[in-house]
């Protein structure tokens, strides 16, 4: 590859970023570059092999990467996202959030047009993208629904539907994705069977302490997770709907998730407690 088709790429690269900024004005992107990396008291001698991540405006040094790293700026994976949605599914609605000096973001797309219910709650089908500047995620895919009818941020993902991809490779396909979220939506119908299903499988207090021991959270969390108000089972416990022989996975599911959303205190924490904690449920849901 010459220098000019290399210009032209950036030069379109560019093009997409400052559209994409555009579309989006409320959010405020940050700026990374890549420099080389020095070491020596008195020379200043380069450091082979290696790059320093940054933001060019705050000066935030995110990570030291192999020199033969490719950013993949945020704006890319948004734009990839917004290429990639069917319009069937309606007009999707976008929350972007970034986390540790703005190196890792996250991209939640709903579609309220799409909306439906299990077990009583209404529930939106939820795309996620996520990429990184530190490598704290790689360029991230997950499918998922977020619970609606408390508010309470209830989010379940399906491992199957998660793709992830090296900055080093490149991102994820334009294609690969669109193909990826369309048979995500597809199997929207067959994803509310399965958390129904959750819904009618009762478990007793030995199964609910063994589910509960396998969840990502320290024994303090894991006590109080038993005695957390449920806000999608009018207010009640697990603890309450074992004592009535009630107590269900969806419920056990209500509370990790509910713990995470509501009760943790680091956004990147709640983030990756929700795919963890979706794995635990699953393991048990046969």
């Amino acid at each position: 590859m010459n220098g000019q088709t290399i210009m032209e790429m950036q030069a379109k690269r560019e093009e997409n970023i400052g559209r994409i900024r555009e579309q989006f004005p409320a959010v405020e992107f940050p700026d990374p570059i890549l420099e080389p990396i020095y070491f020596g008291r008195f020379e200043k001698n380069p450091v082979l092999g290696k790059k320093l991540i940054m933001d060019a405006t705050t000066k935030d040094q995110w990570d030291v990467v192999s020199d033969k790293y490719t950013i993949k700026y945020h704006e890319e994976v948004l734009d990839d996202l917004l290429h990639a949605i069917p319009q069937e599914y309606g007009k999707p609605e976008f929350k972007v959030k970034f986390f540790q000096d703005r190196a890792r973001m996250d991209i939640t797309t709903t579609f309220p047009e799409a909306r439906d219910e299990v077990n009583g709650s209404k529930i939106d089908p939820m795309i996620r993208l996520k990429n990184s500047y530190n490598r704290s995620v790689r360029v991230v895919f997950e499918f998922g629904a977020m619970e609606l009818v408390c508010t309470n941020g209830l989010v379940r993902f399906r491992v199957k539907e998660r793709n992830t991809a090296k900055h080093i490779q490149g991102a994820l396909d334009r294609l690969q994705l669109e193909n990826t979220i369309n048979d995500a939506l597809t199997a929207f119908s067959e994803s509310k069977e399965i958390w129904k299903s959750w819904a009618k499988k009762q478990l007793n207090t030995t199964q609910v302490l063994e589910v509960v021991h396998k969840l990502p959270f320290s024994e303090k969390e894991s006590e109080a997770l038993i005695l957390l108000p449920l806000l999608n089972h009018g207010k009640e416990s697990v603890k309450a709907l074992l004592d009535k022989k009630k107590a269900t996975l969806w419920a056990v599911n209500s509370a990790a998730t509910q713990m995470a959303s509501k009760e943790i205190t680091s956004e990147v924490r709640k983030m990756d407690l929700e795919g963890q904690i979706a794995k635990v449920i699953i393991q048990f849901a046969a």
